[in-house]
């Protein structure tokens, strides 16, 4: 929290004291919850902003400035692994603790790691130890579809409910299959369908997928 902050949010609690001691305001269950509520978003705001821009904003510029604020190694490490930094991704990837909320984060990026990387075998130990159900049968539909396994393909993409997802899948279908008209076709769809740090990464990896002279993916 910085300076100003913690001046305002310490000249607050003053003027709450005064005025429930100068009025005799009881401080029942219907105050007191909506004053801690304030001052927990006042002391959380800077993390509540950035998390609504980074899933939920369509201004990708916006998106891009919270983005490369961020510090925390997942966030930093997420943006090497779309541009192709993979040695610096790694090296911050393990920063992330090796238990508990971060030992997913972990399992998250190492996948995406591997994945972009075309490890698939060190792509599946990772993506076993993913508990999201939603994010492992799409890793697992994507392992399949860059070893040509359709029916496995099939069988993990049924399972998926989350559209972007399936357009994602779907266009990587579709260049694989050397349809690239179709393939633009669903990967806008995915676009359109996506938001804040998804659709950012999305087009970031797009865009370096296109200037590849021996382009393997959609992107």
């Amino acid at each position: 929290m910085n300076l100003i902050r913690f001046v305002f949010l310490f000249i607050i609690s003053i003027g709450i004291g005064l005025l429930v001691g100068f009025y005799e305001i009881e401080l029942s269950i219907f105050v007191f919850i909506p004053i801690v509520l304030g001052i927990t978003v006042l002391i959380y705001l800077d993390q509540i902003i950035s998390f609504l821009v980074l899933y939920f904003s369509r201004d990708m510029d916006r998106v891009e400035k919270f983005l490369y604020k961020q510090k925390h190694p997942y966030y930093t490490a997420l943006l090497d692994i779309t541009i192709g930094n993979y040695d610096e991704a790694y090296k911050k990837i393990e920063r992330l603790k090796s238990w508990g909320r971060q030992q997913q984060m972990r399992a998250l990026l190492k996948a995406a790691l591997y994945l972009e990387r075309n490890n698939i075998s060190a792509a599946k130990r990772e993506t076993e130890m993913i508990k999201n159900p939603e994010v492992r049968s799409y890793n697992y539909a994507l392992i399949a579809l860059m070893e040509i396994q359709w029916e496995t393909y099939r069988i993990y993409k049924s399972k998926l409910k989350n559209k972007v997802f399936l357009y994602i899948l779907e266009a990587e279908e579709e260049y694989k299959k050397g349809n690239m008209e179709k393939a633009e076709q669903l990967g806008n769809l995915a676009i359109k369908a996506s938001k804040g740090l998804q659709k950012y990464l999305m087009l970031t990896s797009l865009a370096r997928q296109r200037t590849k002279p021996n382009r393997e993916s959609y992107f």
